[in-house]
């Protein structure tokens, strides 16, 4: 490829603690796994669109939906690790990686990411949130929040409420996990071992702040819908039903 290629790599495992089998679940007739690599390649800047699996399964199924899927270890902690391997055997410059249970995933957005990546040196990473002001949200430890710089920096994330005001409602900045990064920092990330607040918070982003690494945060207005359980794949099948009858693909 060349040398500022870069593609989007979809990670994908059958294991999900809430939702066995997860990328294969079907919803309005397609798997999961295929929603989300049909959003993605909507995507104008990207050179390519892969899933890293260490699945035979999985593999089969992105094929035949005419995907291309790259084989890893199964050995992984993290979709971030699969990442890793999957692109430097693609060889591209750098990558978005996208999660794999993101079925209404925005192309504009991840338009956004490619195009700082590209304007980039290489050595930050670049990274989406929206902004939200629902009390629940903000004190529930399953959406991360994210508090920025003036200049849109990264300063912390956490599953705590950030920032934190009392009984007045504040806003704040929803953290969507999508990342943009080139090979040879994703490489250093992968070689060090999982920092102390990664540890804590669980969330493997603080990796890259605590080894001084800036995240650059794009604000979008698509704030995503993840997949995690039974109740989340009826959410989502009723709503992509609406989108049809209202002539949205």
């Amino acid at each position: 490829m060349a040398h500022r290629d870069v593609v989007a790599i979809i990670p994908a495992r059958l294991q999900s603690n809430r939702l066995p089998r997860k990328p294969l679940r079907k919803l309005a007739g397609r798997t999961l796994i295929e929603h989300v690599w049909r959003r993605v390649t909507r995507c104008e800047y990207l050179h390519g669109v892969f899933v890293a699996t260490d699945s035979e399964e999985i593999a089969e199924v992105v094929t035949g939906f005419g995907g291309v899927a790259v084989m890893t270890s199964a050995r992984h902690p993290s979709g971030t690790d699969r990442v890793s391997e999957a692109l430097e055997e693609i060889g591209a410059w750098g990558a978005i990686n996208v999660q794999g249970d993101e079925p209404f995933v925005s192309p504009k957005a991840l338009d956004q990411l490619t195009l700082a990546l590209l304007e980039s040196n290489g050595r930050c990473v670049y990274t989406l949130a929206a902004a939200g002001d629902d009390p629940k949200r903000l004190r529930s430890p399953n959406v991360v929040k994210v508090a920025l710089a003036a200049d849109n920096r990264a300063l912390y994330f956490s599953r705590a409420p950030v920032p934190y005001s009392g009984s007045t409602p504040a806003k704040f900045y929803e953290h969507i996990g999508v990342y943009a990064y080139s090979r040879k920092l994703l490489a250093d990330y992968v070689g060090w071992r999982p920092s102390g607040l990664e540890r804590i918070e669980r969330l493997e982003q603080l990796r890259y702040l605590e080894h001084g690494i800036d995240i650059r945060v794009i604000k979008t207005r698509h704030s995503g819908f993840g997949i995690d359980t039974p109740a989340d794949l009826r959410k989502a099948a009723a709503k992509l039903t609406r989108g049809r009858r209202n002539g949205k693909k």
